[in-house]
């Protein structure tokens, strides 16, 4: 497991560029291993599957989609599987839920703009888990109580997980200092102290400043840049 944990450390240098990236991808493991462990060894009665239903990797892989990029997210999701894959080799469907609902996770949130959207992903997130599951159980034989009570849970999963994202994404925007697209938009936002004191004291300097953002932010659209950041 260490020296997994050595080699995933080398790829995320190539992925992520920076030292802080690759700290957080390490501590979200380690996280996720725990709760593994917990899931599957200390209760005597719960099921592999079960136990990826309650495992929070959807809102692990939609930080690191936006804190890093989507290839993070996916990567982790990917790396989740797999570790649960180690711990039960018998069964193949809760480690594909893992994978399926963390990539998901990782594309509903690429480049949202607001807070709000986070919720909106988290609602597409859930649709998307219980239909997961709900061909699971069609595929092999099920209770019916079983099924329904399977599907529920991971409709709270995603909306769990987006829920779980917006309370702990600002937390990571300080202390990383990452400009996300909802921190630019913060940023941008003409009513801060700052800029009203500009536009007071500097009115001509201020609406240059306007301008020009907006020339940059035009120019960077056109040629697919983050326009958002320039402005």
């Amino acid at each position: 497991y260490l020296f997994s944990i050595i080699i995933l450390s080398m790829i995320m240098t190539s992925l992520a560029r920076k030292q802080s990236f690759i700290f957080l991808f390490m501590i979200f493991a380690q996280i996720q291993f725990v709760l593994m462990l917990v899931f599957l060894k200390i209760p005597p009665y719960i099921s592999t599957m079960n136990a990826a239903l309650l495992l929070p990797t959807a809102a692990f892989s939609m930080l690191l989609s936006i804190v890093c990029n989507v290839m993070t997210g996916t990567f982790f999701s990917t790396v989740s599987a797999l570790l649960l894959l180690m711990l039960d080799v018998n069964s193949i469907l809760p480690p594909l839920f893992v994978v399926l609902s963390g990539v998901t996770g990782s594309l509903v949130v690429y480049k949202f703009n607001k807070r709000i959207d986070l919720i909106k992903s988290g609602l597409f997130l859930s649709i998307m888990n219980f239909i997961f599951v709900l061909v699971f159980n069609l595929l092999l034989p099920h209770t019916w109580k079983n099924s329904l009570f399977q599907c529920i849970f991971a409709f709270i999963n995603g909306f769990a997980s987006s829920i779980l994202c917006l309370g702990i994404l600002p937390i990571l925007e300080q202390i990383m200092n990452v400009p996300t697209l909802s921190r630019l938009a913060e940023l941008s936002d003409l009513n801060t102290p700052i800029l009203q004191k500009m536009l007071h004291m500097a009115s001509g300097t201020f609406n240059h400043s306007i301008l020009v953002g907006n020339l940059a932010e035009t120019a960077c659209n056109d040629i697919n840049a983050n326009g958002l950041l320039a402005r």
